[in-house]
């Protein structure tokens, strides 16, 4: 549930807390645990859980399965493009009917989401930054001042764009299974 965390009282619509794990059936039992609803979050479902476990092992074949490299804003990395490639591959050789996804997030995400992001943070930790400004990053500090800008009306247009987002995924996934796409858009940058 979205509930409690350093962020109380503020809601968060950007990030959840939850275990990782190593294995596909280590996260369906998890998932078995954790799904549900919680009456500290108004928002999480109120439906009975499904067994997560039971068909693990049933395989892909049958299954409609679209792919993209970029939700049609994306500068991706050609070895992420292949990567997607050999993902969909892979799925057809086990059966599933694999196409490339007409899914176009329009406008792009990041023209809404750093007004969500920021505004966000300044509701979260604002309070944080008044009373240990010496102590935080420079880039901590200057996203609870960019928030701290935002008009009402400018966070909630962009909260409007997210669930536009939203709505636009949800329909895909009446028509498909599973959509493959990169995780990252870049390889991973070097460790130092």
């Amino acid at each position: 549930p979205r509930y409690g965390g350093v962020s109380n009282p503020a809601a968060n619509q950007t990030s959840s807390s939850g275990p990782m794990t190593r294995t596909v059936r280590d996260s369906a039992v998890l998932l078995e645990v954790m799904a549900g609803h919680d009456s500290r979050d108004p928002v999480s479902l109120r439906q009975p859980v499904p067994d997560y476990t039971s068909n693990l092992t049933d395989g892909v074949s049958g299954m409609k399965i679209g792919y993209t490299f970029d939700l049609g804003y994306a500068a991706v990395e050609p070895y992420m493009v292949r990567a997607v490639e050999d993902a969909a591959k892979n799925f057809s050789e086990l059966g599933a009917d694999v196409e490339e996804a007409n899914l176009v997030l329009n406008p792009p995400p990041q023209e809404y989401w750093w007004k969500i992001w920021t505004g966000n943070q300044k509701a979260m930790y604002g309070d944080l930054v008044e009373k240990y400004l010496p102590e935080l990053m420079p880039y901590t500090v200057q996203m609870n001042y960019i928030g701290a800008q935002l008009s009402a009306a400018e966070y909630s247009r962009a909260l409007r764009q997210a669930d536009e987002h939203r709505s636009l995924l949800e329909a895909y996934f009446v028509e498909y299974d599973l959509l493959i796409l990169p995780t990252t858009a870049v390889t991973a940058y070097h460790h130092l």
